[in-house]
């Protein structure tokens, strides 16, 4: 990135391509902000056009909203500063996630947004999304990377985002290591817990299985079942 010399940035993996017009799509907008979003997948709901940057915010945690990678953006490169990619060693394939909430507490600005899919992956069994193994030492790395990562005298108002992105990660651990997730006595589980009570999060009847639930045979069927709705209605949209 030092040596990017251009206003505006992009990221694109060597083995995707993207629509022969995406950059030209994404520079028509970026007039009055830092950050255009694209698609690789067209989300179920699109950002208000009034949304503001609080709202961003939580979009950008959640993942409801604003996807968490690189791709399919355009990036203001003076957002672009060396704390934004100093990533711990302990986390291993979601360091685009950590840079983008960095990125979205940096500017004032909403984001802009094509409401297009002009990027496209090539699904590669051998990449890291593909091959890294959930655990629950590495959710408790990567979610002291992000609450750092966030100002603290604003945490408190994205803790819903944050505990829903917490259980949403637990569900590939239930399926693949229910024991793990069994032992509600840990000290990830009891603060996950105590998080979701301290916002008043309102949890759905799977949510409530994997952080409750000490049953490891229900954990691995409500983790399985996730994952089968996620792949479903991944193949669906990208069918679309």
């Amino acid at each position: 990135m030092t040596l990017a010399k251009a206003p505006w940035v992009t990221f694109s993996d060597d083995d995707d391509t993207m629509e022969p017009d995406a950059l030209e799509q994404l520079y028509a907008l970026r007039e009055g902000t830092d950050i255009v979003v694209g698609f690789t997948v067209l989300p179920e709901q699109r950002m208000a056009p009034d949304a503001t940057i609080d709202d961003c915010r939580r979009a950008q945690i959640s993942g409801k909203g604003i996807p968490p990678m690189p791709w399919a953006k355009l990036y203001r490169r003076s957002l672009m500063t060396p704390d934004i990619f100093d990533f711990p060693r302990e986390i291993d394939g979601e360091e685009d996630m950590i840079m983008n909430i960095r990125l979205i507490f940096k500017t004032q600005l909403p984001p802009h947004f094509v409401y297009r899919c002009i990027y496209h992956f090539r699904r590669n069994t051998a990449s890291v999304s593909h091959t890294k193994k959930s655990s629950i030492r590495h959710e408790e790395a990567f979610y002291r990377a992000l609450t750092a990562s966030i100002p603290k005298d604003v945490l408190p108002h994205y803790l819903p985002q944050i505990v829903g992105l917490k259980l949403n990660g637990l569900f590939p651990i239930a399926y693949s290591n229910s024991g793990s997730v069994a032992d509600k006595d840990q000290p990830y589980m009891r603060t996950l817990r105590d998080e979701a009570k301290a916002c008043g999060y309102k949890l759905s009847m799977k949510e409530r299985v994997v952080l409750k639930s000490r049953c490891k045979l229900l954990l691995k069927v409500t983790g399985f079942g996730e994952l089968l709705r996620r792949f479903i209605n991944y193949r669906l949209s990208s069918l679309r």
